[in-house]
């Protein structure tokens, strides 16, 4: 066995150096992706107990964040502020005038349609594809609101397609089920959520649940599913701690749950996915709401849809994108028939700008109601 982990780290070694890889980190991880396989054994490692308390460090803004959506009369919010560094919960509010005994429970429960948040999950997927060029554009038609099987499958003469940060930033359905269902296996996309948290209890929470990911075996179905379409369960918190840790390039830190590995993912792979949704609030799907804030540039990813006749709309992040402070995620759910306010955007914006420059998130009485 001593000799198969001398010739495996020879050979990714010899990768390391041919391929571009900018930092040793890269070669660890991928070594340690084989130990977990079981193709390389690796040296036990002594495990470190971390305790990690949902208790905010913030109190003051997670009370006006919880304000601001009963202000504007949400029929779900919900919202978490992470530091990055330590992990801890500077706040994590919740609001609902459904259900107004929940509070700051809707915070920490996986109850929301994770919607094209989990683009995230099938992106690191793709990237860990060797067979997947992200650089490439890939051909698409329709599928702005829907994917059916029909569309997975290419016409001549599509005239549009999208590289993954197009996929990623825009939200390109067709785009990325044909990549995923090209290039993913359901093993490797189970895999990979796993170690994104999906079905793992995260410290402290674990009174609430485990998020769920929707990963069906025919092919079409778990492609479209991957585009965000499943009926994939998350939490705000859950979204918020994803976040912190690609902005720790792909590391979990106090925040790992249950049996997933600390380094969940490559930090060139972290740092990609990381590149990547910086266009999401500059060119894509959040530039009107959550563009450059007072010269901080903001990474993230949008999500919107209709379950069950209620809306829900999301966006999940980190900033600063070059030097991450804070990871964020906000979830709103508005009834289509009735008016109403803000978007998971919204939220998000708030929640960002109080982490960062202390503003006080707007009331419902300084925003113009949108349709």
């Amino acid at each position: 066995m001593r000799s198969l982990a001398v010739i495996a780290a020879l050979i990714l070694g010899a990768f390391w150096v041919f391929s571009g890889l900018n930092d040793s980190e890269d070669l660890l991880w991928q070594i340690s992706r084989l130990a977990a396989r079981g193709e390389v054994r690796a040296k036990p490692q002594a495990k470190k107990v971390e305790k990690v308390s949902l208790d905010a460090l913030d109190p003051n803004l997670e009370a006006q964040l919880e304000q601001m959506m009963t202000n504007f009369g949400v029929e779900y919010g919900a919202v978490t502020v992470i530091d990055v560094p330590t992990g801890g919960v500077l706040a994590s509010a919740g609001s609902s005038k459904r259900e107004p005994e929940q509070g700051r429970a809707l915070s920490f429960a996986p109850r929301y349609p994770s919607a094209s948040v989990f683009k995230v999950v099938a992106s690191a997927g793709l990237l860990e594809q060797p067979s997947f060029d992200p650089g490439a554009c890939i051909a698409y038609r329709g599928g702005r609101r829907r994917v059916n099987a029909k569309l997975l499958v290419p016409r001549p003469g599509e005239r549009r397609c999208a590289t993954l940060e197009g996929m990623l930033s825009r939200s390109v359905n067709v785009a990325i089920a044909r990549s995923v269902k090209g290039h993913v296996s359901r093993d490797d996309l189970k895999d990979v959520s796993s170690r994104m948290g999906f079905g793992a209890v995260l410290p402290g929470a674990d009174a609430f649940g485990v998020s769920t990911a929707d990963l069906p075996v025919d092919d079409d179905a778990r492609a479209i599913s991957a585009a965000g379409f499943g009926n994939h369960r998350i939490s705000p918190y859950h979204a918020a701690s994803m976040m912190a840790m690609i902005a720790r390039g792909g590391r979990w830190g106090a925040q790992r749950p249950a049996g997933i590995p600390d380094q969940a993912l490559s930090p060139k792979l972290a740092r990609k996915l990381g590149q990547m949704m910086v266009a999401t609030t500059k060119t894509g799907t959040a530039r009107k709401t959550l563009g450059r804030i007072r010269g901080v540039d903001i990474a993230g990813k949008t999500g919107s849809l209709i379950v069950d006749g209620l809306d829900y709309s999301w966006f999940a992040g980190f900033a600063p994108a070059d030097d991450p402070r804070i990871a964020f995620a906000a979830v709103v759910v508005n009834d289509p028939q009735k008016v109403w306010h803000i978007r998971g955007t919204h939220l998000a914006k708030a929640a960002a700008k109080g982490a960062l420059f202390g503003d006080t998130p707007p009331r419902a009485k300084s925003m113009v109601a949108m349709r």
